[in-house]
């Protein structure tokens, strides 16, 4: 693995990643549970409902590595 790496170049990176892919997920299970039936499947909508919250939830994390990599503190990228 490469050391001389940035932190902060990477930690937003993977936080713009993030937030991107979870915009992406939120968006197609918010679909597709709105067009399912919530009689026959249930269990299945109930984990759907659990994923979406899942990453509405990492989509915050993500917010927050970034404003964390974005300040002038370096003790809050890893490695540090």
């Amino acid at each position: 693995m490469c050391c001389n790496v940035n932190h902060q170049y990477c930690c937003v990176f993977i936080g713009v990643l993030a937030i991107i892919l979870g915009l992406l997920e939120v968006g197609f299970k918010s679909d597709e549970l709105a067009h399912s039936d919530w009689v026959a499947n249930s269990s299945w909508n109930s984990l759907m409902l659990t994923c979406i919250i899942s990453w509405v939830f990492m989509i915050l994390a993500a917010v927050a590595l970034i404003v964390g990599a974005i300040r002038t503190a370096s003790y809050c990228l890893p490695g540090y």
